[in-house]
């Protein structure tokens, strides 16, 4: 088949790109850096996500049957991709996320779940993208599924509480001796899922006739702390871990960085996602990168490329102030 990744070289999609490649696929990245050729076996187009015009031609240039977009971020981008492509491929996949659930009124969520996070602006218009696409599917047959994914890390990611700008600066403080934050009191559980194990899930709805018109949760099995997430971290870099738990309510009104939406609307809570929806379209899934191995990667992966051990002085001063005295800036 022909396939078409909008935002194809993330987090997310860049081990569904390049197993699609692996898989036999003519496989087309629409990405808006400018950057070589991936690949032999994939075709990168560099431009603008948003243009109609330009989506509109890759399809007619490349007769593309499926279109994947990790990249839909508002109503107005999500209208152009049903413009675009209605009447003309097989299936829309759009990759939506679990926070457009309401946390406060579910423990356990299914796709049936009621939606609504009051806290989270970007689960908020991912959700009226949801709806704007489930209303094409019913009024034009419009061939879409929608994917909601939590957080989801990967070679040179991690699940981690509170952050600034940079993965590695949580690390740093960690092998440096100073206490890093969690929040609450760090008993909340969370469910993380790796790339590569998201990558296999996920293939499978491609193309798959059941999974048109359709809504999946696809997360992580495996059920962990934020304590347990971070005391394993620890182990592994050979340190001892000073936690210091700083409750949302006090973290929701720095400034400086956006933890209501990050951890009020998300992180927060303790919930148990689903998967047997997605487990009926593919039986025989399951994750098999637990978190240790997951650390493991990411620690290894880091070692072999220094250069992406970046730390954030800002993040840690702040850290240091909101530890040291208290001020939540």
């Amino acid at each position: 088949m022909n396939i078409l990744l909008i935002g194809g070289l993330g987090n997310i999609g860049s081990p569904i790109t390049y197993q699609l490649a692996a898989m036999g696929h003519s496989v087309y990245v629409l990405g808006r850096k400018k950057i070589e050729q991936i690949q032999p076996d994939i075709t990168y187009i560099s431009g603008n996500t948003e243009d109609f015009a330009l989506l509109q031609s890759l399809q007619e240039q490349y007769a593309i049957d499926i279109v994947i977009n990790f990249a839909i971020q508002s109503t107005a981008q999500a209208e152009v991709n049903i413009n675009a492509f209605a009447n003309k491929i097989k299936q829309f996949i759009f990759i939506s996320t679990v926070t457009v659930l309401n946390r406060e009124k579910n423990v356990v969520l299914t796709e049936e779940s009621e939606c609504g996070n009051p806290f989270s602006t970007y689960a908020q218009t991912k959700l009226k993208c949801e709806q704007i696409f489930l209303n094409a599917y019913y009024e034009q047959h419009f061939p879409v599924t929608t994917v909601r994914p939590s957080q989801t890390y990967s070679k040179d990611k991690l699940p981690l509480s509170v952050k600034g700008k940079s993965y590695w600066s949580v690390i740093d403080r960690i092998l440096n001796d100073k206490p890093v934050i969690i929040h609450g009191d760090g008993t909340s559980t969370w469910a993380s899922m790796h790339s590569n194990d998201f990558c296999r899930g996920f293939i499978p709805l491609i193309n798959h006739p059941q999974a048109v018109g359709e809504i999946y949760h696809l997360t992580g099995d495996e059920i962990l702390t934020w304590n347990m997430i971070y005391h394993e971290l620890a182990r592994q870099l050979n340190k001892d871990i000073n936690i210091v738990h700083i409750p949302t309510y006090l973290l929701e009104k720095s400034k400086q960085y956006d933890f209501r939406m990050s951890i009020k609307g998300d992180k927060q809570y303790s919930v148990i996602f689903d998967n047997q929806k997605i487990k009926r379209i593919c039986p025989d899934f399951q994750c098999q990168i637990s978190m240790k191995d997951g650390i493991r990667m990411y620690l290894d992966y880091m070692d072999k490329h220094p250069a992406l051990k970046v730390t954030d002085p800002e993040f840690d001063q702040w850290c240091d102030d909101a530890i040291g005295q208290g001020v939540i800036l």
